[in-house]
């Protein structure tokens, strides 16, 4: 089986680069996916919650921060 997306560019370009980018994004989000579970099993130093949403936005960020 065969697909093939079509894009009207450049008015789709947005649409055309998630399309070319999706499976790299999908590996990302699984990668910080199982850094959250690291973190949740093995626990953690964050001394409060404020640092913790801080240090976990910039894991985030450093994942997929170029699809954004």
């Amino acid at each position: 089986m065969k697909a093939i997306l079509k894009f009207q560019l450049p008015e789709e370009d947005d649409e055309f680069k998630w399309a070319v980018e999706a499976a790299d994004f999908r590996a990302e989000v699984n990668e910080f996916a199982e850094r959250l579970r690291a973190l949740d099993k093995h626990g953690n130093s964050y001394q409060d919650a404020d640092e913790a949403v801080r240090l976990i936005r910039e894991i985030f960020m450093g994942l997929v921060g170029r699809f954004l």
